[in-house]
């Protein structure tokens, strides 16, 4: 397969043309990185594994995008991004990511404590 070309598209995404066909968007950060260039030659593993990359770029994004407004269950936060930003293996990804980030801040926080005397940010993540 040849990649015949790269639009920027709105959101963060770049739509890959293969063979002169529209074929799949993917996040553009994810593509300039990969380092391809129109007539590069992609294999089905190549792309498959673009396409990885870019869910769960995506995922995670929207994991922090969700995660600076409220908390959210695991479980909730794993739906939502399924619904809208990427894969289900991407989310539940992203999801477990964000649960153990949320859980090593609280952690910290809570192991500060004693340290210092002061009491923990009111904005710092609650662990659960």
């Amino acid at each position: 397969m040849e990649l015949t070309a790269a639009e920027p598209r709105r959101k963060g995404l770049t739509q890959l043309f293969i063979d002169g066909e529209a074929a799949v968007k993917v996040d553009t950060e994810v593509f300039l990185q990969s380092g391809l260039q129109p007539g590069a030659q992609l294999s089905d593993q190549e792309l498959c594994e673009l396409i990885q990359a870019s869910d769960a770029r995506r995922a995670k994004e929207k994991a922090l995008y969700l995660l600076e407004h409220r908390d959210h269950s695991k479980q909730e936060l794993t739906e939502k991004i399924a619904r809208t930003a990427a894969s289900r293996e991407a989310a539940q990804a992203a999801a477990d990511a964000a649960q153990s980030a949320a859980d090593s801040a609280q952690e910290g926080a809570e192991f500060a404590t004693p340290l210092t005397g002061a009491e923990p940010p009111e904005d710092a993540p609650a662990a659960g």
